[in-house]
């Protein structure tokens, strides 16, 4: 089980055994309406055409879909994608239910409301005890 608290600035893994390890994340986003670049996605990746401005990681109770490697400088070495979502209101007022939550290491200081885990070593470690289906809070 992960437990990220309601500042979203740790992660707490709790293993079956009950072994807990504390990790610090961020959850920082830059304004992305002016110029305005981010979209929203929908359940199945796929980016809506209106621009937004991204939202913290939504609070609830998730699960880990998939841990995905990649060589992407914003989500490498791993995403660990969820299946978070929240309604969004997009700048054109339009409201859509964005997706694309996931938890990762990132050579930027922001993300698009992701969990980005302060070190790459900690996201190593995250990924090598972590199981799919594992329950992620957010406070």
């Amino acid at each position: 089980m992960i437990i990220v608290n309601q500042d979203r600035n740790l992660l707490t893994h709790i293993a079956s055994d009950g072994t807990r390890k504390a990790i610090p994340v961020t959850c920082a986003i830059r304004d992305h309406r002016n110029p305005p670049d981010a979209h929203p996605e929908d359940s199945g990746g796929k980016q809506y055409p209106q621009f937004y401005q991204p939202q913290p990681f939504p609070p609830g109770k998730w699960q880990v879909l998939r841990v995905e490697p990649n060589n992407d400088p914003y989500t490498a070495p791993y995403f660990i994608a969820t299946d978070a979502h929240q309604v969004v209101t997009c700048l054109d007022g339009s409201l859509v239910e964005d997706w694309g939550y996931g938890i990762h290491f990132s050579t930027s200081l922001t993300t698009w409301g992701c969990l980005r885990v302060t070190l790459e070593a900690d996201l190593r470690w995250l990924v090598s005890v972590i199981a799919i289906g594992e329950q992620v809070e957010v406070q």
